[in-house]
């Protein structure tokens, strides 16, 4: 499991045996975590194999950084049943993702029997880990798809000429703080409010949704009279396709954290807010202006 501290290196040689040979290694073995090089047709087969191989009823756990469940299970054998269930022993091979397993405590799960992966949660949770379980399966799984993300992002805009690498380094330090002591995604439409919280949120995001629209349709066609005009109008037109409405999940998830802020109204909620962030943001320091990886500035 994961270690808090550095264990003498007499006991991790306890803990830990080594095996060329597959079937001796996984005999008697009571959870597999699969972590093969991240090459679809090697994970494949190795997963192939171990269905075979491992009792029914032990869970398989593939730590795969993109790779999508049903790909992951492609190749194995749907004929294999767990006398005990009933269901084919490919129904226990689950996606098993930790983030940075050396340092991080994160770990996002997905499978096709929910018993399976409630179970695995259970168990991970035990040794550490903060999980997540993932409703269905796709390219990246989570994290990788929101690190894709930014990633991307970060070069267009170097590409762009907008910033240097270092500028998108530190914006995503910052922003990072952020979700971490504000729980940003659940808060931001919260503060932007003021003392409307939520509902003024709401409010101010159609206004800068409007003014977003009007502002690029205007731009682009600036040699144009009145073509401010014409933008104002065009965003009423386009705000519809341009600016979806916001996910009612997601909507009610930021509700029920402003009742949580306010303590059932019990606080206004910029009180609310300022006492949680200021909490929050204890916890992880950031000293401006103090990246010790930071570029030589010339």
């Amino acid at each position: 499991g994961l270690t808090h501290s550095s264990p003498p290196a007499s006991l991790l040689s306890r803990k830990l045996s080594f095996d060329a040979n597959l079937e001796s290694a996984v005999q008697s073995a009571d959870f597999v975590q699969e972590c093969v090089y991240e090459d679809v047709e090697l994970k494949q087969q190795v997963l192939r194999q171990l269905n075979e191989l491992v009792d029914p009823s032990i869970l398989i756990a593939s730590s795969t950084s993109y790779i999508p469940l049903d790909m992951l299970t492609a190749k194995c054998r749907r004929g294999r049943k767990d006398p005990t269930t009933g269901q084919s022993t490919t129904s226990r091979i689950l996606i098993a993702h930790p983030s940075i397993p050396h340092w991080g405590s994160f770990m996002e799960l997905c499978g096709t029997s929910d018993p399976h992966v409630q179970a695995a949660k259970t168990w991970y949770t035990r040794t550490g880990f903060d999980c997540i379980i993932m409703q269905k399966s796709v390219f990246g799984h989570v994290w990788n798809s929101f690190l894709t993300l930014n990633l991307r992002h970060g070069e267009s805009l170097i590409k762009q000429g907008v910033c240097t690498a270092q500028d998108v380094n530190t914006v995503l330090r910052h922003l990072g703080r952020e979700f971490y002591a504000r729980h940003l995604f659940l808060t931001l439409l919260i503060a932007i409010g003021g003392d409307q919280g939520l509902d003024g949120g709401l409010v101010l995001r159609d206004r800068v949704a409007d003014s977003a629209i009007s502002i690029l349709f205007a731009s682009g066609l600036r040699w144009l009279p009145g073509a401010r005009s014409m933008g104002q109008g065009a965003s009423h037109l386009l705000k519809g396709a341009a600016v979806p409405p916001i996910n009612p999940a997601w909507l009610q998830a930021c509700r029920d954290y402003e009742i949580k802020l306010t303590k059932d109204g019990r606080v206004d909620i910029q009180t609310g807010m300022l006492d949680f962030c200021q909490e929050m943001y204890t916890r992880l320091p950031l000293e401006v202006n103090r990246d010790p990886l930071a570029f030589s500035q010339k």
